[in-house]
């Protein structure tokens, strides 16, 4: 993590439907982002995508494998203007970056 960046969010989530559609408009808007994902294995997914590529230097992801311990964020948030906090623990986990391998549009 680069410490003297100032990102404008952090974004949890980034890896479902709404979190993934936030990650592209906030970085389409110009905006730096600290994308917090689960999981390592999400990454390169993520940011392999056609619609993430173009903005890859505004970018940085954070591995939070438990966003609900206690100080999870803490190391994560210096420089962070902004929270969309957009994570929700399912019953059963369900990636947008999967729904798309199905044909569901990301527009």
């Amino acid at each position: 993590m680069d410490k003297c960046k100032l990102m404008d969010f952090q974004i949890t989530g980034v890896s479902g439907f709404i979190g993934f559609k936030t990650l592209i408009l906030a970085l389409e808007a110009g905006y730096y982002v600290r994308a917090v994902v689960r999981q390592a294995s999400q990454i390169p997914k993520l940011s392999n995508h056609t619609r993430i590529q173009p903005y890859d230097k505004n970018l940085e992801f954070v591995v939070i494998p438990d966003l609900a311990q206690t100080e999870a964020f803490d190391p994560f948030l210096e420089g962070v203007i902004g929270i969309l906090h957009l994570a929700s623990p399912l019953a059963i986990e369900v990636s947008y970056v999967n729904m798309l391998d199905f044909g569901w549009s990301n527009s």
